[in-house]
């Protein structure tokens, strides 16, 4: 059976200074739907540029990403596209600290026309997929690294995406906090059947992706 390619990059630069700063450099590349990729490379190897201009939170300077066969600057400027195709998981978790827990993961649900019953139905649901049932209505100022972690998680989930990119999701984490969240990950991929294009610069264990590529230097080495 073919793989269907959700996310393709075509010849795609991103070039800082002037282009004296080269920080992808015409790299291309296919996501399959379904998969978790791993790109993986030292600081200022470019992975978290490129994970940026596949979500198409940046343009690239040269060249074009295509989101199931269309330009994703063409398809993000459609009101609600992003959040309802694509989640966001950072390594500084970027949650409202004057919120609990329910508030954060609702935040995604705003651009969606649902009902706020509808709203606080799904957000409970998958905060209980994440394991935070009890927190609910804590506040984020008082939950562990893992647990903020959890949080986005769950707040990159909420709208039914089809791909969630996580950039450095456990770099902020210790080791077992680390593991639980590739564990997450890795369910939430497959009871979701959500694509994962997560960029990280520590080796991760092949049964937390199902591929895996190495850049540096911006290029796929």
């Amino acid at each position: 059976m073919n793989k269907s390619i959700l996310l393709e990059a075509k010849n795609i630069s991103k070039f800082y200074k002037d282009g004296q700063v080269k920080a992808v450099n015409n790299l291309s590349l296919q996501v399959y739907s379904g998969e978790i990729l791993a790109i993986r490379g030292p600081s200022g190897s470019g992975k978290s540029t490129l994970l940026h201009l596949l979500g198409g939170l940046d343009s690239p300077t040269n060249g074009t990403v295509f989101f199931n066969g269309k330009s994703i600057h063409a398809v993000c400027r459609q009101r609600g596209f992003r959040v309802k195709n694509m989640g966001f998981i950072f390594q500084a978790f970027y949650l409202w600290q004057n919120l609990n827990v329910l508030e954060n993961v609702m935040l995604p649900l705003m651009e969606i026309p649902l009902s706020r019953k509808e709203s606080l139905l799904r957000a409970r649901e998958i905060i209980n997929d994440v394991g935070l049932t009890d927190r609910v209505k804590a506040s984020v100022k008082v939950l562990s690294m893992g647990q903020r972690q959890r949080v986005a998680v769950a707040r990159a989930l909420v709208a039914g995406p089809s791909v969630i990119f996580a950039d450095e999701p456990t770099g902020s984490l210790d080791s077992r906090n680390a593991e639980n969240i590739l564990q997450l990950l890795r369910r939430v991929n497959r009871q979701h059947n959500v694509t994962v294009v997560m960029v990280t610069h520590e080796n991760i264990s092949t049964e937390y992706h199902d591929r895996q590529m190495q850049v540096l230097d911006g290029k796929i080495a």
